[in-house]
């Protein structure tokens, strides 16, 4: 089995820190597009490995059956050789490889997504999607809330500023 992390941290976009994702989004594209290219390296060893297994299996299944001078079907050969101990371990690590590989795919994929992400965020934010100011009463609700708080300072009140 493959250890894949479902969750990745980095994927999340604060919109309180969007200069910092911003920064920080080309470094984590490269390290995704550096696992990736690793992994892919790892499976395209391991196929190299299974075939080349499956090369000697192969011929020294022809070889052995042309000393006992019999003759040996193509199907006879593949099934012999899938059947194989060194052949089937020589697959599964190929199966793990690639599974792994397909991991670091999506993983980059998903910092390439989150790069839209993140523009589409910024945007918001400059469009004032994420402010909580309303107009009321052709004052801003914040400026009211300001004024409120000066008249129970000036009255002596208490009143706790956040």
């Amino acid at each position: 089995m493959v250890e894949k992390d479902i969750i990745e941290p980095n994927l999340a976009i604060s919109k309180y820190e969007l200069d910092t994702e911003c920064i920080q989004q080309s470094q984590l594209f490269m390290e995704a597009g550096v696992k990736y290219v690793e992994a892919a390296e790892q499976r395209d060893i391991a196929k190299l490995e299974m075939e080349t297994v499956w090369a000697e299996l192969d011929k020294n299944m022809r070889e052995a059956a042309a000393e006992r001078k019999e003759k040996m079907t193509e199907g006879a050969i593949e099934n012999s050789i899938q059947r194989h101990l060194s052949y089937q371990a020589a697959h599964l690590h190929y199966i793990h490889k690639k599974a792994q590989a397909d991991y670091a795919e999506i993983r980059k994929r998903a910092f390439e997504q989150r790069k839209s992400m993140l523009e589409l965020v910024c945007k918001l934010y400059l469009s004032e999607y994420f402010s909580d100011i309303n107009v009321k009463g052709g004052k801003l609700s914040q400026e009211i809330e300001l004024e409120t708080i000066k008249k129970e300072v000036a009255k002596g009140g208490r009143r706790k500023i956040e």
